[in-house]
């Protein structure tokens, strides 16, 4: 009896382990099925990105939308991907037209769009949040909206030198609107680019061949950086001339 008992005992965990062998394979099979699935998806919508956007990007770690704009093009196959595909390397591609130097007023609009798209895909880039404030300007709103642009992209990067550097002549350019803690968040720009050679081009640069810049950007720095830092900028305005 105990032999038998012990038989049927070691039958049913026979059965048992079969199907949880069984469960296993099962299970390891729809899990590798699944990883290629991803696998695939993952794989088209890298190609995709990387069709429609320029090489140049691809293993930057940082590419300003402004770094293109002497040679801004639309590109039809990012317009094309953009529904399927949402990346902001795609979205940046799109914005390489309506970051050129001369934007026609009808563009304006249509960026708008696009920056918006943009921060919905990526709602803490400090580069789309000033991208936005740009488009606003060059269609001549400056609202509320142009104003928590200035805002949200201080605080999407307060301490990254690169956007500041970006940010510091625009914010020149509009001071005279800009209310009080937005003029505080342009000399905290000022200060993070002054003693750095390349963080300090793009208003060496403005100054030079911007005009209508000169006295306010020089009146805004001797009002907040120090007598050494005004002769450090003056050195780095001097080689850009």
């Amino acid at each position: 009896m105990w032999r038998a008992g012990a038989t049927g005992n070691a039958a049913v965990m026979t059965d048992q382990s079969m199907t949880e062998s069984r469960g296993g394979r099962r299970a390891f099979v729809a899990l590798s099925l699944g990883l290629v699935v991803i696998g695939g998806l993952l794989g088209a919508r890298l190609l995709l990105v990387t069709v429609a956007t320029p090489s140049d990007i691809w293993l930057s770690e940082f590419t300003p939308m402004v770094a293109a704009a002497d040679t801004a093009v639309a590109s039809p196959i990012a317009n094309l991907v953009a529904p399927i595909v949402r990346d902001p390397a795609v979205v940046r591609t799109r914005l390489m037209e309506c970051t050129a130097r001369d934007v026609p007023r009808e563009l304006a609009n249509p960026c708008l769009a696009v920056v918006e798209e943009g921060l919905a895909i990526l709602p803490t880039s400090a580069e789309l949040w000033l991208e936005r404030a740009r488009v606003l300007a060059t269609d001549g709103l400056f609202d509320d909206r142009f104003f928590e642009s200035l805002r949200k992209s201080h605080d999407a990067s307060p301490r990254e030198g690169w956007i500041a550097a970006q940010r510091l002549p625009f914010l020149l350019r509009h001071a005279s609107r800009l209310p009080p803690d937005l003029t505080e968040l342009m000399a905290a720009d000022l200060m993070m680019v002054l003693g750095d050679w390349d963080l300090a081009a793009p208003v060496a640069r403005a100054y030079v061949t911007d005009p209508f810049l000169r006295d306010s950007t020089w009146a805004f720095v001797e009002q907040h950086a120090s007598l050494e830092q005004q002769e450090w900028l003056i050195g780095r305005i001097r080689y850009e001339i």
